[in-house]
């Protein structure tokens, strides 16, 4: 959320660009989304897990690169980190939601496929919140210096980049669990 919150606007007042151009910068990490998604779409199963872990640890590279670089570092580096962004989530998102799915119970398969996109739509909102908190707590409210850019780039995307890291560790205990789970069923100790 601190990308569409604030990129645009940061690359507008602090790097001088016009708001179309800015517009246009701040969607490299959509763009990147989807042609990672599409690149990603026929791998074979081996590789999904790999995919669902280098999905968010990928994100979080990409937004501490962004924390340090979104004031005075080269625009080329800012351009790097949103594709990295980009590419955290387009890698992973399609194989976590497939695995959701597949672990829903028999008769839930309804139930879980609606819940995916309310609860995305939820994280976006609270995260959305959090990121004007974080904003505003760094002066992004008010008239802004290089100083109030430095620290609150640090505070949005840095908080962004360990969130990421957080679900780093998700998607590693996500993938153990699973492991775990299909291990049983091989094995045919879990009880139906």
């Amino acid at each position: 959320m601190g990308n569409a919150g604030y990129t645009p606007y940061l690359l507008q007042l602090d790097r001088g660009m016009t708001p179309t151009w800015a517009g246009y910068f701040g969607a490299i990490h959509a763009l990147t989304w989807s042609l990672s998604a599409l690149c990603v779409a026929s791998l074979a199963p081996r590789w999904h897990s790999f995919v669902i872990f280098a999905g968010p640890a990928t994100l979080a590279l990409g937004l501490a690169i962004q924390a340090v670089t979104m004031t005075g570092g080269p625009i080329v580096h800012v351009g790097i980190a949103l594709a990295l962004v980009g590419i955290g989530f387009g890698v992973s998102h399609s194989f976590i939601n497939q695995r959701i799915m597949a672990a829903a119970p028999e008769g839930q398969e309804d139930a879980t496929a609606t819940a995916i996109p309310t609860l995305e739509c939820l994280g976006g909102a609270i995260g959305a919140a959090a990121v004007g908190l974080i904003g505003n707590a760094a002066g992004f409210a008010g008239p802004l210096t290089s100083a109030i850019v430095a620290r609150g780039s640090l505070g949005v995307f840095g908080v962004g980049a360990l969130v990421a890291l957080l679900a780093t560790l998700a998607a590693l205990a996500f993938l153990r669990s699973g492991a775990r789970h299909a291990a049983l069923v091989r094995s045919g100790s879990l009880a139906e």
